[in-house]
């Protein structure tokens, strides 16, 4: 994408399909810009996806918004499930991007701007931290999506519809696999189609289709985000919260770990 020059994205109206506006200069309405932004993905197509939910009266209203290349961003309401809460957003095949819903749903919007959504039989739950990340969701090149709908779970959705739930315990035995009891909160897709994850006692692992796992390290302190480089690299982020602190420092800060 090329910068954006200055440019303020700023969405106006509010009506249920693509209404497309862009606001050049520094005097855009603070009241026009996007309010609470959950998600972001590259799309397929270098567009730049995004997921967002606003408050409405004692109610929130959810959308998803798309940005071009030219910096065009369009809001999409049509589709969405009443009271839908879109959240974590990713790039799929076929130009379609995968969104997960707070309200217990899996959603599709495509290259055109349709919504579908599929029910999941559970809501997703919340971080407890108040900024805390989103529950994340990745797109397999076949199709499926595997997303964390809590803490302790990790789920499959397949392209028929049908929904797995695995709950992943460490390849590590006896105290090394102390590291399964914290919460997970990475996901990512690694280059040759191994679904990885983290959890926050630090634990790096991978799991299968059949929900078999695979420990890679738990010597990290808190493991955060996860993401591979082209390389085929795993960097992982790390909070360095219970490291003591360097003389003299004013605090530890965060740090990335590869692997």
């Amino acid at each position: 994408m090329a910068r954006p020059d200055a440019r303020a994205i700023a969405v106006e109206g509010l009506g249920n399909r693509g209404e497309t506006r862009a606001m050049a200069g520094k005097k855009s309405p603070r009241s026009a810009m996007p309010k609470k932004i959950r998600g972001l993905a590259i799309g397929p197509r270098g567009d730049l996806g995004m997921t967002e939910v606003l408050r409405r009266g004692h109610g929130q209203i959810g959308a998803i918004l798309r940005v071009s290349p030219k910096w065009k961003l369009t809001t999409y309401r049509h589709g969405l499930s009443r009271g839908a809460r879109p959240e974590s957003i990713t790039a799929g095949p076929h130009g379609v991007m995968w969104f997960l819903d707070a309200a217990g749903r899996i959603g599709l919007i495509t290259a055109s701007g349709v919504i579908h959504e599929v029910p999941i039989g559970r809501r997703i739950v919340p971080s407890v931290n108040t900024f805390g990340p989103s529950r994340p969701i990745i797109a397999t090149p076949a199709g499926e999506i595997w997303f964390l709908p809590g803490k302790k779970l990790i789920g499959r959705f397949t392209p028929s519809h049908g929904v797995r739930y695995y709950r992943p315990r460490s390849s590590f035995h006896g105290r090394e696999a102390e590291g399964e009891r914290g919460a997970l909160i990475g996901l990512a897709l690694a280059p040759d189609g191994q679904v990885w994850f983290t959890r926050i006692s630090g634990e790096v692992a991978r799991i299968d289709r059949q929900g078999r796992v695979r420990t890679v390290t738990n010597r990290l302190v808190q493991a955060y985000g996860i993401a591979f480089a082209n390389d085929g690299r795993a960097w992982v982020g790390e909070s360095p919260r219970n490291v003591p602190e360097l003389p003299g420092a004013a605090e530890t800060p965060a740090r990335v770990a590869s692997i």
